[in-house]
């Protein structure tokens, strides 16, 4: 595993500096795999993704739930209502997760997926000259960002932060936040090219 982390981070560095926070996480994970001081890294990982995103072993402690539903709901559960209103989405735009996911749909990953199928949606939809439906798809990028991501994902990044973690996951939040940040902005960027 680490060699395998250490193509992905190492492989082309300066990719990771689109955003600030992207090359901040970038360089505490290549750091901290490089550091082998005596620990089995992936052992760390799995016992770190335990802690923090399932709160294995976590006491009074902050754990880092990836469910839009634990920020967004009164009672931190999952499967309220961010979870019904993108199941709704997800179905009306034809995404369908993988038979093998065992995800809930509010999930990080998979709003993040959801984001892709809109991208090749509308990289489909430019292709094919279809410029208004193209610009639909780009608005409705932009408000699923600012309805089902801004509105939780730094809450769930400053929790993987305050974990009792190795710099790994910690990494990974910067990441997350530099891509969402960089993704809206490419999108408004697009969308001053499309007609009102």
């Amino acid at each position: 595993m680490k060699q395998a982390y250490m193509d992905v981070v190492m492989k082309d560095r300066d990719a990771w500096n689109f955003h600030e926070r992207a090359a901040k996480g970038a360089d505490m994970i290549a750091d901290w795999l490089a550091d082998g001081a005596g620990e089995d890294k992936e052992e760390t990982a799995a016992a770190d993704f335990a802690r923090a995103f399932l709160g294995a072993g976590v006491v009074n402690q902050v754990a880092a739930y990836p469910f839009e539903s634990v920020y967004t709901s009164p009672t931190r559960l999952v499967m309220q209502d961010a979870y019904e209103a993108v199941r709704q989405l997800y179905h009306k735009y034809g995404f369908v997760k993988s038979e093998d996911c065992d995800l809930h749909e509010d999930h990080i990953a998979l709003e993040i997926q959801f984001l892709a199928h809109l991208s090749g949606r509308a990289a489909k939809l430019f292709e094919e000259g279809k410029e208004a439906e193209a610009c639909d798809v780009l608005r409705l990028q932009k408000t699923f960002i600012e309805t089902h991501i801004e509105n939780w994902v730094s809450r769930f990044c400053d929790d993987i932060r305050a974990c009792p973690v190795s710099p790994f996951y910690k990494g990974w939040s910067y990441i997350l936040e530099g891509f969402v940040f960089t993704l809206k902005g490419a999108i408004e960027d697009m969308l001053q090219e499309c007609p009102s």
